[in-house]
């Protein structure tokens, strides 16, 4: 059995077949007909000096591995941990190829100095595929610390689109919502830069401990930068109180632009004090309906939160989003 190698993202032959054996693996365990693109993945591991980068590795032979995998390596935030998602070939599987897979995986994170992985795995709800990672994880040693729940929000119906955001901007009196398609004003940007450093500290853990994410505008303007080179578009809605002149809350759609059916929501949040007055609600309507007027193509969202934040579960509930599948997450202390 080939030992975990890495996969270089200028390998041409070698890049192909990874990306290959991953986009099967993760359509089949998602359950859908969509994920990474390969200019994507080419933008996220083609910089390991980028403050936040993935490496790819594979397993087995270079034109078919046997499985693959990818990680992700914050330098900005939390020097500890890696993130990862591990793909064996179905018709390959129950052959030991998934326990070496993880096990090259945590040598090379201990190799760049990392203690803790978080591994991810996407199952459909109810489907045999969450018993055996679970049973996986377990019999490795990772443990099972939160769920995500992975939605999907249909944009067939502009009129309601348009009602929702009207009912937002009803209920949010004081308040204004400015989307923006294209980089953040530099007027707005260090507010900006502001409100997505709380994020960290105010969703549920995941199991490996919050540590405070350190954001400034030169970190808006790389994500900007970063979602151009990955040849997407990013559409932010952002909220401001109308007293105090400050933003209290943003929300971000991001899509292909050359696959543009499915767009993804990365980001939203509200500061504490001005919650439970509709402006998220009105902030995600916004971004969706400026999303479509750029993208017209584009007829669904797709959205992920951690099955424990209620709030934010009852509010896409509540916008009519379907669940789609789920994550599980897993932690290991190395």
């Amino acid at each position: 059995m080939s030992p975990l190698a890495r996969v270089a993202v200028d390998d041409g032959p070698a890049f192909a077949a990874w990306f290959e054996c991953y986009d099967r693996a993760q359509r089949d365990a998602s359950g859908s007909d969509e994920g990474w693109l390969a200019e994507e993945w080419r933008a996220r591991a083609g910089d390991d000096t980028a403050p936040v980068h993935s490496r790819l590795y594979r397993l087995g032979p270079v034109g078919s591995p046997d499985g693959v995998a990818a990680a992700e390596y914050n330098d900005l935030d939390d020097t500890r941990l890696a993130v990862a998602e591990l793909y064996v070939e179905g018709a390959r599987r129950r052959r030991g190829l998934g326990t070496a897979l993880l096990a090259g995986l945590i040598d090379e994170v201990r190799a760049l100095g990392r203690d803790t992985l978080m591994v991810r795995a996407l199952v459909v709800p109810g489907d045999e595929a969450a018993s055996a990672a679970l049973g996986f994880a377990r019999a490795r040693g990772l443990a099972h610390t939160s769920t995500s729940v992975r939605r999907v929000w249909d944009l067939d119906d502009p009129r309601r689109l348009a009602d929702l955001e009207a009912r937002g901007r009803d209920r949010a009196r004081g308040y204004e919502v400015l989307v923006l398609d294209g980089p953040t004003p530099d007027a707005l940007v260090a507010e900006r830069a502001r409100l997505a450093g709380l994020i960290a500290g105010d969703v549920p853990d995941a199991g490996a401990g919050v540590r405070e994410e350190h954001w400034d505008p030169a970190r808006v303007r790389d994500l900007e930068r970063h979602v151009a080179a990955m040849g997407r578009r990013l559409v932010v809605a952002l909220a401001r109180d109308r007293a105090s002149g400050r933003l209290v809350g943003f929300s971000e759609v991001t899509v292909s632009r050359t696959r543009p059916r499915t767009a993804y929501q990365w980001g939203t949040f509200v500061e504490p004090e001005h919650r439970g007055r509709g402006v998220a609600t009105w902030m995600k309507a916004a971004a969706a309906r400026g999303l479509v007027a750029a993208s017209p193509a584009t007829s669904r969202i797709v959205t992920e939160n951690d099955a424990r934040n209620a709030p934010v579960i009852a509010m896409n509930e509540a916008l009519g989003l379907r669940v789609t599948a789920e994550c599980l997450v897993f932690v290991a202390g190395l």
